[in-house]
């Protein structure tokens, strides 16, 4: 069984969270689905857009915002 807070928060990095729509806004192009490298999202680009705007941001934070961008991508598209 996972111990979670009381509040239901799972998340334990907040300074990402906070960073994250900021991020978002500067990849989500990348992950337009009629910008891709043969059919392969752009999460290089992405990564590399990140590392060059935010570059507080440790390699490891970059990689885990790209992930989630696509992750919210998915989510956050109309169906």
């Amino acid at each position: 069984m996972k111990d979670f807070p009381e509040s239901g928060e799972r998340r334990k990095n907040m300074r990402l969270r906070e960073l994250f729509e900021q991020a978002y806004e500067l990849i989500a192009p990348f992950y337009d689905d009629e910008q891709t490298w043969g059919g392969h999202p752009l999460n290089g680009f992405a990564f590399h857009t990140l590392r060059d705007r935010m570059p507080e941001l440790s390699e490891a934070e970059a990689h885990i915002i790209v992930i989630a961008a696509a992750r919210a991508k998915g989510e956050r598209s109309p169906r």
